[in-house]
């Protein structure tokens, strides 16, 4: 490689398609990384709505098992 007058290298040029290619590639890389952000996001979501049903139809049956206890000593 000749050096300019300054003393320099001249810089590498690259061509359209790398460039083009690069940009693809970074492209892809983020959608693929807010995929996953999103899918953990719905994973999370789901286990919280588990847990509060779960919570809720345990809350559910003792209150409906009080409601019953309190029957059965009125009669």
């Amino acid at each position: 490689m000749t050096r300019r007058r300054n003393g320099n290298l001249p810089k590498r040029r690259r061509s359209k398609t790398l460039l083009l290619r690069r940009e693809r590639t970074r492209k892809r890389r983020e959608r693929t990384k807010n995929k996953t952000a999103h899918q953990e996001a719905t994973n999370k979501n789901t286990a919280i709505i588990e847990e509060v049903t779960e919570g809720l139809s345990h809350a559910l049956d003792r209150r409906i098992v009080a409601e019953y206890n309190k029957r059965e000593i009125q009669y």
